[in-house]
């Protein structure tokens, strides 16, 4: 059955003329998208920014907290190593 496949690709190669061992059937070029592809790729980047529109009440706070964490922990990790005099 393999032998049936690989003859029909020489095949194909051989009808186009181009004798090149590029492969043929599922294993296409890469090639630029359809304009329903790019389209369809548009409505997905435009959902993705509704949905994060939607999410701005629950995400900017998280994310903000996690800004300022990481630019505060420097600082209170110094604070916390530092000598003071505790009761005076």
């Amino acid at each position: 059955m393999s032998d049936d496949i690989a003859a029909s690709g020489s095949a194909r190669r051989m009808e186009d003329g181009s004798g090149s061992n590029r492969p043929t059937g599922g294993q296409a070029e890469m090639t630029l998208g359809s304009a329903r592809d790019v389209f369809q790729g548009g409505l997905f980047v435009l959902a993705v920014l509704a949905a994060l529109y939607a999410a701005r009440e629950i995400v900017l706070p998280i994310v903000l907290a996690a800004m300022l964490k990481l630019l505060l922990q420097p600082g209170v990790a110094n604070a916390a190593a530092a000598p003071c005099a505790a009761g005076t």
